[in-house]
């Protein structure tokens, strides 16, 4: 099992990477944004996903922990494999995949080729079924120390019988307008309260 590796790019194919690491070529499949990024000779460091099949082992590589998890909960979605979740990472990135299964847009999934209108429905639904993926999604926008009292917010909401998405769009709205370190968690609530009720 891999969990990251460090080296030079030896070679980039279409949709893979020969990652040189101490003498040994790694084949590493990479988004396509990665890809265009890359050139001869860069010395990368990847989070690697290691995905066994009965003849190989294959390597999907990601530059930040953020892709990672994204190609993972991908490809928990049934119908999507690894390639079809890189794709998607590809046209996408990860900001607009969350915005996508945030705002259940389903459009945003038209660019995507191999995913169709009831397949981009299911990765919608499933991943919003995911409180992991949802509340991955919430603070990409705010301020350091934002993140704990913008999560307790999102708890205090569904303990009011908020559901957890309408929760975090209340609560996202307030980190647009506000700066939440002078706020106690009382105020928050009080102002995503009031955003709901727009």
């Amino acid at each position: 099992m891999f969990g990251k590796l460090q080296g030079a790019i030896e070679y980039i194919g279409p949709y893979y990477i020969i990652l040189d690491v101490a003498g040994v070529g790694y084949i590493v499949y990479c988004s396509a944004q990665n890809l265009q990024s890359y050139n001869i000779c860069d010395k990368i460091s990847l989070w690697i996903h290691t995905q066994f099949k009965e003849n190989e082992i294959v390597l999907f590589g990601f530059c930040n922990l953020d892709e990672k998890e994204s190609f993972e909960s991908l490809i928990s979605v049934q119908g999507i494999g690894g390639k079809v979740a890189l794709n998607i990472l590809g046209i996408l990135g990860v900001s607009n995949l969350r915005n996508a299964i945030l705002h259940a847009d389903k459009d945003a999934f038209k660019r995507v080729q191999g995913v169709g209108p009831k397949l981009a429905s299911r990765i919608i639904n499933e991943l919003q079924s995911k409180n992991n993926f949802i509340s991955s999604i919430q603070i990409n926008n705010s301020h350091n120390g934002d993140e704990d009292i913008a999560n307790h917010a999102i708890s205090g909401l569904m303990n009011f019988g908020f559901s957890r998405l309408n929760a975090l769009n209340a609560v996202q709205a307030v980190i647009q307008k506000q700066n939440l370190d002078n706020m106690k968690l009382e105020e928050v609530i009080k102002h995503a309260l009031k955003e709901m009720n727009k």
